[in-house]
């Protein structure tokens, strides 16, 4: 049905000004917003079947060769169904069911076939609206149609009430500390996606001062080369025009462009004016849209950079896609931040909402004026809400002797668009036609803490490929957030979550409210299904406390009230327990602590190596950074360890590292100069993936030299000396690496070497490094017998430095060693030579014992 027809009136008749006809405040959603598509259903499986599948659906030649890939048919997959799309790159897919079939039971029935993972019916989502230089800066509301009290002792109210309720102008002169304008705005800021009924693409307010557009590529906040439409699960493409208002909205409170002048005598600026938005539509004309469309634009925010992803829309259905798609978004590094739940008919436990209840997912609620909540009104509470911010309200007084009201609701964009479907709503006030209005709602919260987020990662160079960042930002706006319902210890409770936003604190990554305790929360699957009353247990390092809950009617859980420190989690669905290390910090949640029990066989990859960054090692220590990650199942367990070999652990034991950082340091170690390295990834599928980095010794090295000793064997010398010169002065040098105890696939391949030069009468002193034969020995190589040159140097550097002054060099031979390998040959040769005149260099060979040359070699596996 249409978007208007699923929303009531709140307030049906308040008293007007001086006896004025009753006044129509605003319309909230109100009743069940638990709708399916009829006609659709959604099914998952393994992500290898999935692409067999949508190959034979797409090519007509695939679809007659049924045998080669032994799929059955689609209509005895799904009975009477089609497939439509894919969902991103899972193994979720869209069906076409005739429109008779009752979804539900058929998604039911489908969880029995032996090819599929799980299935669920299309929902319907909703917008989570309340319908109730920026010359709106310093505008204050004393109207009589908002504000009214026969006694003339309400106060009037800022307009941009929103931003100074949450410290925004103060987290500003934290940083950036300006206002762009088009010929300073950075060239890529941090990344908003919002996912919503679109934008009105033009809206002024999101071109910077000097812009000519508001396409960031001319001047303003929006991406419009990613920005794009959803339709059945799948881009089709188009500006994501906005028909409905709900969306320009959200994306102005957001996004709008600071310091940048008026509109029609109008205008504002979004919490995050610093940051450049991705607009993704995913309501059609009539203001329908669906978990499927929505999941994709997940899917392809995060495949676009997206580094925050807004939305403020949901579903009261459980959706296992929007899980997945959620958990996607979280491991990949893209913070997610979701609308709570909201009613018209009052506020309160209305129970969750989609995708804000899911694992990973950052879920606002919605404040009035000060913080109060507006849970009287409108907006839910429930164990999955994280942080709360301004949503708007309306205060009452129904006192008969001095009736009183007061509609504070948010300011932001409007859409200029006449057959939008807010524009003739005639129960708004402003009218929503004057290209800014009033709405309320957690719509409207949940935009601020994006913008916020994006504050953050700005600030601190976060991006979404950072490792963690995401998780950083999340703890740090659940740290700092402001303290109203008084919470003990500044702990979590279910109206706001860990309190109101405070953008400045935020920034400064402050403990607002001087929290001495914080929490986990996750969800559990067993076989793959998410599962109710799962006992899920916490103990802390060292104390005997154990802490424990049970899991909700959606899988999900929650700890508060942790004391901080390391905690082993474990949850024990059917008796199989599976433990996870979890880092419990004040004044925040580890969130997306996820189990996946039983068997699941839906993972078809090992984790994602994101980074790996060797950024420093000495005799004692060392310091990576690094970040992985999987898709589908999480990360369950990282570990380091280092030995003297391939898996050993006689330098260091396998040491469990936490996500607290994409840095990790150890120290207090013996090194020594040969070893191993392994850091080791596994994921809820219990699938490893290894990094190895092995620093080596070179296996043979030795010289050889022209004229009268050409016959002569430099083997045992402690160096290998390379000179271009006159005729019975030459020498060449030869080394060979050995990959082939190295498992996996090469990455990288450097050698380090210490070397100095003979004299300085050479300005350069190259040294090329050229492929030859392995048919040599060290002990009996000479001028007459040495391989030649198997075509040209694959790398080469130049001998600097003082006469005699002994430096460290590295040259990188990785596609060489790459090459080599893949063609069956881990061993692999390399002459030293000099293409020109030289006065002559020497290395320091294996022989020597303090400074011989060293391989470096990365590999995944």
């Amino acid at each position: 049905m249409p978007l208007s027809t699923s929303l009531a009136l709140l307030f049906a008749a308040l008293p007007g000004p001086n006896g004025a006809p009753p006044l129509i405040a605003e319309h909230f959603p109100s009743g069940p917003m638990n709708a399916v598509v009829p006609g659709q259903v959604l099914v998952k499986f393994r992500p290898s079947f999935t692409e067999r599948l949508m190959a034979r659906h797409e090519s007509p030649r695939a679809r007659t060769l049924s045998a080669a890939n032994a799929l059955p048919a689609e209509s005895d997959i799904v009975p009477g169904g089609t497939v439509r799309s894919r969902i991103g790159k899972t193994g979720w897919t869209l069906w076409q069911v005739p429109t008779t079939t009752d979804v539900k039971t058929l998604a039911r029935q489908l969880q029995g076939r032996p090819e599929v993972l799980t299935a669920q019916p299309v929902n319907r989502i909703y917008p989570l609206l309340v319908d109730p230089n920026d010359p709106d800066w310093n505008v204050y509301e004393d109207s009589e149609e908002l504000i009214f009290s026969f006694e003339g002792d309400i106060e009037p109210f800022r307009r941009l009430w929103h931003l100074f309720d949450t410290n925004s102008p103060a987290a500003w002169a934290v940083w950036p500390n300006t206002y762009y304008t088009a010929a300073t705005k950075p060239a890529d800021p941090p990344l908003i996606a919002v996912i919503d009924t679109g934008c009105d693409m033009d809206h002024p307010d999101f071109r910077n001062a000097g812009g000519i557009s508001t396409d960031t590529a001319n001047g303003g906040q929006l991406d419009k080369s990613l920005s794009t439409r959803f339709e059945l699960g799948e881009e089709v493409g188009g500006s994501p025009e906005d028909l409905n208002g709900h969306g320009t909205h959200v994306a102005g409170i957001a996004l709008a462009a600071g310091n940048s002048g008026s509109f029609n005598g109008h205008g504002t600026l979004g919490v995050g004016y610093p940051c450049k938005g991705m607009i993704l539509r995913v309501f059609d004309d009539e203001g329908i849209g669906s978990d499927a469309d929505a999941a994709a634009a997940i899917y392809y925010a995060v495949e676009h950079g997206a580094d925050v992803i807004n939305i403020s829309l949901g579903t009261t259905n459980f959706s296992q896609l929007f899980q997945d798609a959620c958990t996607y978004a979280f491991q990949s590094g893209a913070l997610v931040v979701a609308a709570g739940n909201e009613n018209g008919s009052g506020g309160g436990d209305l129970g969750p909402i989609y995708p804000a209840a899911c694992s990973g997912v950052l879920a606002v609620s919605a404040n009035g004026e000060n913080g109060v909540p507006a849970t009287q009104t409108y907006s839910g509470i429930g164990s999955y809400i994280d942080i709360a911010a301004p949503g708007g309200d309306v205060l009452l007084d129904q006192n008969p002797l001095n009736p009183a009201y007061k509609i504070q609701f948010v300011w932001s964009t409007a859409s200029r668009n006449p057959n939008t479907s807010l524009h003739n709503n005639p129960v708004l006030f402003p009218p929503y036609n004057l290209n800014y209005a009033y709405l309320a709602g957690t719509s409207m919260a949940t935009p601020a803490v994006s913008g916020a987020a994006g504050l953050y990662y700005g600030k601190n160079n976060l991006d979404q490929r950072s490792g963690w960042g995401n998780l950083r930002t999340y703890r740090s706006l659940e740290m700092s957030a402001a303290s109203v319902m008084g919470a003990p210890r500044g702990s979590w409770e279910p109206y706001q979550g860990y309190g109101c936003l405070d953008a400045e604190s935020l920034l400064l990554d402050f403990n607002a409210r001087g929290a001495t305790v914080g929490g986990v929360e996750g969800i559990v699957y067993y076989n793959g299904t998410a599962l109710a009353n799962v006992t899920v247990r916490a103990q802390k390092a060292g104390s005997l406390i154990k802490y424990q809950t049970s899991t909700r009617p959606d899988g999900g859980y929650r700890f508060e009230m942790l004391p901080p420190g390391v905690y082993k989690v474990t949850a024990i669905p059917f008796g199989a327990a599976k433990t996870k290390t979890a880092t419990v910090k004040a004044g925040s949640d580890q969130t997306g602590v996820d189990f996946w029990g039983g068997i699941y066989t839906g993972d078809e990859t090992t984790p994602l190596v994101g980074r790996f960054d060797w950024l420093s090692s000495t005799a004692t220590g060392f310091s990576v950074r690094h970040w992985a990650y999987d898709p589908e199942t999480g990360i369950d367990r990282m570990s380091f360890r280092i030995g003297t070999a391939v898996g050993g652990t006689n330098v260091l034991a396998d040491t469990e590292v936490l996500p607290e950082s994409n840095v990790a340091t150890f120290t207090g170690l013996t090194i020594p100069t040969f070893h191993v390295f392994q850091a080791r990834y596994v994921n809820g599928g219990d699938q490893v993936t290894t990094m190895t980095r092995a620093v080596n010794p070179v296996v043979e090295d030795a010289y050889v030299r022209d004229g009268t000793y050409v016959n002569t064997n430099f083997g045992a010398a402690g160096s290998v000396a390379v000179r271009n010169t006159s005729a019975g002065y030459n020498r060449r040098g030869y080394l060979k690496i050995d990959t082939s105890s190295i498992p996996g696939a090469i990455k990288n391949v450097k050698i380090r070497f210490a070397a100095a030069r003979w004299a300085t009468t050479i300005a350069n002193n190259v040294v090329e490094f050229v492929p030859t034969g392995t048919g040599w020995n060290q002990s009996t190589l000479t001028w007459n017998n040495a391989p030649a040159a198997n075509g040209p140097a694959v790398a080469s550097i130049n001998i600097t430095g003082p006469a005699m002054a002994t430096n460290w060099y590295e040259v990188d031979v990785t596609s060489y060693v790459q090459s080599e390998r893949a063609a069956g040959r881990p061993v692999v040769s390399l002459m030293l030579r000099s293409p020109v005149a030289t006065d002559g260099m020497e290395l320091f060979a294996r022989e020597n014992s303090t400074m011989p040359p060293r391989v470096t070699v990365t590999a995944q596996s």
